[in-house]
This record gives structure tokens, sequence and C-alpha cells, in this order.
């Protein structure tokens, strides 16, 4: 039903006569070729002050509006193959939003038959059920959009922008922007639960605070690619984890799992993956660094609170640098501090071997010797094991999870998630704390912008959830059905039942009650 012939609108037609065309702007698509009627935008208050006017003075078109009838491509039957299909019933219209043309907003009203029925075979066609055909260029189910207008916004939620602006902009009502983006949400989530999303191999595990609230957030990203996979909010421990991994697409076939050192990770990958082949786990040789570096920081600020050894320079600078990034002038006050520091000085130094055993190219079997060495360096100086002490039994409870990401194929840090992190608590504050208001549209927000969801995933997603489902489903949950606010219906009645028991159960509440006779019950006791 992807037809259509196009009819007049009414009013005028075009602009005065007189009058250049009005030109397009050079990135904005040109529109279909359809009669098409310009309503004219009229002043709120006296004068024509505030009304946009062109080069000679006549007032701008506020918006475009065309009127489209919907009629089969091919009268013949797609069944029998020998009848034509003829109009059955009376003809419905509906009004849609087109794509803009430049910053007009374009309303589309169409016009179909209510059933296309061949007398041969008594093949029924509805229009409204065939709308829902992929290839049909007029309209989308449940949405006054039509599908390219659909897939612009789609692209414009890609970015970091609210849906009050959006809808500013576009001239689409909030809600519909809302259901699009709850229908993307179905849409991704039916491909994720039967693996047609795009896999993968290597997956980092983290956890994320988002705003001044400190939301917590569990983020999965592959590492590969990185691109987020998904997002879901909740503390790290080992239930909400386990739910974060098995709604992952395709996790089964995950193979390595990059995180940090929270106990939570490694309980909750053993569970998830309980009676099944076990991924390797691998924790993240910038969390070994941070380790070392919060201890570091740790001795520079007990230091700086004994003022009476004097005050110490400004150090977290030095601690953040490594030594061959840094200036003369910080090279020259690390030497001070040789002399009137050597507890600080050598606490810089054992972090700066700690980042050399764990350094880019270095094999597993050489970091194991390199961290042997620095471990004896650590029981010959007790000031060194009384400010690394509990890192360094963190890296040595977990050195070979950490030694496992320098092994070839493998990924050694969570560098990706990090970055993938940083651009989720953007969007967050882009779209106004979206992400403890309504979590389930900011996944679909994040998977849009950092995601890599092509149109192509999208489109094969929800093809394949229409052909699982039925077409009632596609109806925003919000809306009822027409059956239910009928006078007369089976929801009303029971509405007004109830309120005729509430009504009478509040009367006997407050009816007078005549006053007890005791002598009463005795005086019709029989003698």
């Amino acid at each position: 039903m992807a037809g259509a012939t196009v009819g007049t609108g009414r009013g005028g037609g075009g602009t005065d006569g007189g009058e250049p065309a009005l030109a397009p702007p050079a990135l904005a698509a040109a529109p279909p070729a359809r009669e098409a009627t310009v309503v004219v935008a009229t002043p709120r208050f006296r004068g024509n002050w505030d009304v946009p006017l062109t080069a000679r003075g006549r007032p701008l078109p506020s918006d475009l509006r065309h009127f489209v009838v919907l009629t089969p491509p091919d009268q013949g039957c797609p069944n029998c193959r020998a009848g034509r299909l003829q109009p059955r019933g009376a003809k419905g219209r509906k009004a849609v939003r087109d794509w803009p043309y430049g910053p007009l907003p374009v309303h589309l009203t169409i016009e179909f038959q209510a059933c296309w029925a061949c007398p041969d075979c008594g093949l029924r066609i509805k229009p409204k059920a065939a709308w829902i055909d992929p290839g049909c260029g007029w309209t989308e189910p449940w949405l006054p959009v039509t599908p390219r207008l659909a897939r612009y916004l789609e692209e414009e939620l890609r970015h970091t922008t609210t849906v009050t602006d959006l809808s500013r902009r576009t001239a689409v009502t909030r809600e519909t922007i809302n259901e699009l983006i709850d229908r993307i949400g179905k849409d991704v989530r039916h491909a994720a639960r039967h693996d047609l999303l795009p896999a993968a191999r290597i997956v980092g595990l983290d956890g994320k605070k988002l705003g001044k609230r400190k939301f917590r957030l569990l983020v999965a990203t592959d590492l590969v690619r990185q691109k987020l996979l998904w997002c879901a909010p909740g503390e790290e421990d080992t239930a909400s984890i386990v739910d974060l991994i098995r709604s992952l697409p395709q996790w089964r076939d995950i193979e390595i799992f990059v995180c940090d050192f929270a106990p939570g990770f490694e309980a909750a990958i053993r569970e998830a993956y309980q009676g099944l082949p076990q991924p390797s786990i691998v924790r993240c040789l910038a969390h070994v660094a941070r380790l070392f570096l919060d201890a570091g920081h740790g001795e520079r600020r007990r230091l700086a609170r004994r003022r009476a050894q004097g005050k110490l320079p400004p150090l977290n600078r030095i601690f953040t640098l490594r030594l061959r990034d840094m200036a003369p002038s910080h090279r020259a006050l690390l030497r001070k501090l040789k002399d009137s520091k050597p507890t600080l000085f050598k606490a810089y130094c054992f972090k700066e071997a700690v980042y050399g055993v764990f350094a880019p190219g270095v094999t597993a079997a050489v970091a194991r010797a390199r961290f042997a060495r620095l471990r004896r360096w650590m029981q010959r100086d007790p000031e060194m094991a009384s400010v690394f002490r509990a890192p360094m039994d963190t890296v040595t409870t977990h050195l070979d999870q950490i030694l496992r990401g320098l092994e070839p194929g493998a990924v050694a840090t969570n560098n990706g998630a990090e970055r993938v992190n940083g651009g989720l608590d953007a969007l967050n504050a882009a779209t106004k704390g979206l992400a403890w208001r309504q979590p389930e549209r900011f996944l679909v927000r994040a998977l849009l912008r950092h995601g890599g969801l092509t149109a192509a995933h999208l489109d094969a997603a929800r093809a394949a959830r229409l052909a699982l489902e039925p077409p009632e489903t596609d109806r925003p949950p919000h809306r009822r059905p027409p059956e239910e606010g009928r006078r007369g219906g089976a929801a009303a009645e029971s509405v007004r039942a109830a309120g005729a028991d509430a009504r009478r159960r509040a009367a006997a509440a407050v009816r007078p009650t005549a006053p007890v006779d005791a002598g009463a019950d005795a005086r019709r006791a029989p003698a």
C-alpha cells in the first residue's frame, strides 16, 4: 500500500502572485513534487513587527501542508493473481509530520480506504497494517511522523540535546519523540535477547558515578571497537553485575573481561558463567598504577600536615607526572626532595618502578621478574613497606590476572571504558539528569551516541521484532485501547460499581443508630 496520488490542498497554492519562490537552505533536502498549501503566519499582536518578512516585505510561511491519497500501487490481488482489489468500507484520514522543508515544518494529511478486498479469493488488506511494511514511505505505526522524519529524529538524538530542544527545533511534540525513544528501546532489547547486535570478544566492566547525586551506573564497553555495549543503574555488587552481564548481546561468546579490583566483579563473572566455559579475567593496569599513586599521595598529605617541619611545595603535579615528562623546574624540585624529604623521594622512585614493571611492550615473564625485585626492595626498606603495603598486597593477590593482560591478543587496560564513562557523564549533564530520571531512555540515548548502532542495525532489529510480535504490541503503553474509554464498557461499569460501593460504605458509617435498651431482650424472653 505504498502508492499515492496527490490532491490539491484547501486554500491558496503557493505564495502570492509575483513573489519569487522561497529558496530552501543548502543543507535541506528538496521537498517532494506535490502541490502544497502555504499557511502564512499571523501576528500575535497588532502590527506586523513580530512576523518574519521576506525581502519585499511579505510575510514568510510558517508551515507547509500536503494532502495525499493512499492507493495500492498494483490493483491486482497478491494472493490469487487473478482478481482486482476493490475498496470496501469508508475512507479515513491520518495527520502526520514529514521531513521539514528547511526551517518550515511539513504536515501531511493522508486519506486512505478502510479496506481493500479481492472478490475472487476474499483477501482483505487494511492500510493501517500495511503501513508497518519497512518499504512503506508514508507513516510509522502509532507515530504521527513519516519514516524519514523518524530517521531524522534518530540522528538528532545521537547528539547531546534534550527532548525539549529537539521538539522546539523540529516542531514535533515531546510525547512523539519519547514514543520514538521507547520504540528504539524495545527494538534494541529484542535484538540483544536474540543475538542480533554485534558481538564483543573483550569487554570492559566498570562502575561510574554520575552528577552531584553520585548516581551509580554499571557500564560494559567493547574494548576492541571502543563502543558502549550496555549500561544499567546499580551498585558494584554481585547480583547487579550478573544482571548486566546476562543483558549483553551474545554474552556467552565473550572471551575476556577487563575490570578493576572491586571484589564484586570476579564473583559475578563466575556466577554468570556457572556451568558454561569460564572467560578470562584481566585486572586493569591503569588501576594498578593508581593504587600506588594514591598511596604516594597519602604519604605526601601526611607529611604536609606536619607543619613543624616546614611548608611543603605543591607536589601533586610531580606525583602525577612521569619522570620522562617532567619540566626542568619539576626535576629541580625533585632533587631538593632527595635531601629534605627522603621518604617522599623514595615514594616517587617506587611509584616510577611500578610503572616500569608494567610498561607497554613488556612481556608477562619480564614483568613477573621485575615485580619480584620490587617486592625484595620493599622488604629491605621499612619506610616503603609502611607506605605501599596495602597496594603491594592487592597486586600480589591478583598478579596472575594482571599479567594475563600482557599476553598476545589481550587488552591490558580499561581505558576504553573510562573514555565511554566520560561521554556518559557529558550526556547526563546535557540531558539534565536523564540517567536517574528515566534510566531506560538514558540507555537508548547512550547507545545511539556511544554504542555504534547504525541505521541498518535499528532497521534489522525492528523488522525482527515485528516479525515475532503482533502489530498491536507496538502501541505505546500509556495509550488505552478504544474500548476502555467507551461509555457503558466493562471498565466504566467496574468504576461505577466501585463508586457505588464506596458511597454505601460512607453512608453506613455516618448513619445514626438507635440507643441500646439493655432490658429489651429480657422483656422479650418467655417467662
